[in-house]
């Protein structure tokens, strides 16, 4: 029987502002790493700073992108930038990372 964990708010929540359900891609990238980091999703504290990481990752993908591209509401993988330093889950990594997963 598989546990399932859930946070006190989603991806579509209006916490996250503007950013509010336009972040998929970045949000599976941090819930991604957290498992390969810490081995399980297993709490809602777990399930937030997923979602607080992701939206933060978001917004500096979002703010990196070629000016061309800067209309579309949602990022794509090419809007993933290799080059910049985010925090997620409190550690410091290279973006670059996400490409060797």
């Amino acid at each position: 029987m598989a546990a399932i964990a859930s946070g006190t708010r989603h991806q579509g929540d209006v916490y996250f502002g503007p950013n509010r359900g336009t972040q998929c891609t970045v949000m599976a990238a941090s819930a991604i790493i957290f498992r390969l980091m810490f081995g399980s999703i297993c709490s809602t504290k777990d399930i937030d700073r997923i979602l607080d990481n992701g939206n933060e990752y978001f917004a500096h993908c979002k703010a990196k992108r070629d000016p061309a591209r800067r209309h579309y509401v949602y990022l794509g993988g090419d809007d993933i930038h290799s080059d910049a330093e985010v925090v997620v889950l409190k550690l410091s990594i290279k973006c670059c990372k996400f490409n060797n997963l």
